[in-house]
């Protein structure tokens, strides 16, 4: 039953690739050599907050899912919430003092941080969730923030911290919340026989607005990753199929919005996804 919930709620290698990604880009842009020690402890505190977090949001959803979203194993009754719920919290105690522990008070102030704002977030959805509709970009912003937060955990570790708040750095942050709000919006757009939930960006938007929002998304991302490459050295070859990538994203994005297929709904999160990843390796020294 757990294989069955980390399948369908926790998609574990999809959150593996991507935190990863981020991570491990941290260096590449930074040009700072890769440290191991630093990358596997906060993948795995990654990995516990993220799982928090996802049981979190299912404890808040869980009378919106048991209408839903009947077949899911919580919803059936496979899983126990409440068992679920003190095994994510007892992780992500044991994530925070791993991070006091190996680096300090301010890594960890920061990654408290980070999971302050994503409970924020969701006592804000609690409060109702009309009220969180009325306010989409707002929430969405504080979305976005909460893995953005890990970067200044990072930045805050000593063999990163005289190099983090270069041009680069900053650079490097923005374009992190931006891909973090990609995948926020990919993962919930719509076709048009979609069942209506109310929990996608397409249904509160509608199909204009929500794709304007990925493509501006994407956009913006490359701009970022562009004043990137003008600062530091990039590889030509990856940034040419970087470029092509993010022009591939933007064309089934148009091509979803004409069409509405399942197929195509699919390949944009898959699309992003990719972007996603190569946005964050883009700068790896050549």
């Amino acid at each position: 039953f757990m294989i069955n919930y980390f399948l369908t709620r926790f998609p574990i290698l999809l959150i593996l690739c991507t935190s990863l990604s981020q991570i491990v880009g941290t260096f590449f842009t930074l040009r700072i050599p890769i440290n191991h020690h630093i990358i596997w402890i906060f993948l795995l505190f990654s990995l516990l907050f993220l799982f928090f977090i996802r049981v979190v949001d299912d404890y808040k959803d869980k009378e919106h899912d048991n209408i839903h979203y009947p077949e899911r194993a919580i919803q059936n009754g496979q899983i126990n919430l409440n068992i679920l719920m003190k095994i994510a919290s007892i992780g992500m105690i044991f994530g925070l003092g791993l991070l006091w522990y190996f680096f300090g008070i301010i890594t960890f102030i920061f990654a408290f941080l980070w999971v302050l704002n994503n409970l924020l977030g969701i006592i804000w959805f609690w409060y109702g969730r009309d009220y969180k509709f009325k306010h989409i970009f707002l929430y969405s912003l504080l979305n976005g923030l909460s893995l953005a937060f890990v970067q200044l955990a990072l930045y805050s570790v000593t063999e990163i911290q005289p190099y983090a708040y270069s041009y680069v750095g900053v650079l490097f942050f923005l374009m992190v919340f931006c891909n973090n709000q990609l995948l926020e919006v990919a993962r919930k757009i719509r076709y048009k026989w979609d069942v209506k939930h109310g929990d996608s960006y397409m249904e509160l938007l509608g199909n204009k607005k929500s794709f304007h929002l990925l493509v501006s998304t994407v956009l913006m991302i490359t701009i970022l990753n562009v004043l990137m490459s003008a600062i530091i050295e990039t590889n030509h070859y990856s940034a040419l199929f970087y470029s092509l990538w993010a022009c591939s994203l933007i064309i089934l994005i148009w091509l979803f919005q004409k069409l509405q297929t399942r197929t195509l709904k699919y390949s944009i999160l898959f699309a992003s996804v990719v972007f996603y990843v190569i946005s964050n390796l883009l700068h790896f020294s050549s």
